[in-house]
């Protein structure tokens, strides 16, 4: 969990010194086994934030794309109701690969 914390606080907070990608791959091959992985990338703060909800507010095309390719929902929603997608400039390419999975996910539901 506290890897997951860590993870969030990067994505928010961040630093022109980080490697954002960097970050979060050692953070997600850090974890010990698939269910960590998996926890952590469902795990939410205290709004009902994910990861990729970090991530998308920060526009972190690469990272969004590792944590979809890692497993990540796209479709998660927050507390107010809003999924990752719904957070992002509507021209960005953060929401355009974030549509792209949470269409994949509907159309295989």
């Amino acid at each position: 969990m506290e890897l997951f914390l860590f993870m969030m606080l990067v994505l928010d907070v961040g630093s022109d010194s980080f490697e954002y990608m960097d970050i979060v791959q050692l953070v997600i091959n850090s974890a010990n086994g698939v269910e960590c992985v998996k926890r952590m990338l469902e795990s939410i703060d205290v709004e009902g934030d994910t990861t990729r909800h970090h991530a998308a507010r920060g526009e972190h095309v690469e990272v969004i794309r590792l944590l979809l390719a890692s497993g990540a929902s796209p479709i998660r929603e927050n507390i107010y109701g809003r999924t990752p997608t719904e957070l992002e400039d509507p021209d960005s390419e953060a929401r355009r690969v974030l549509e792209e999975a949470a269409s994949a996910v509907t159309n295989h539901s």
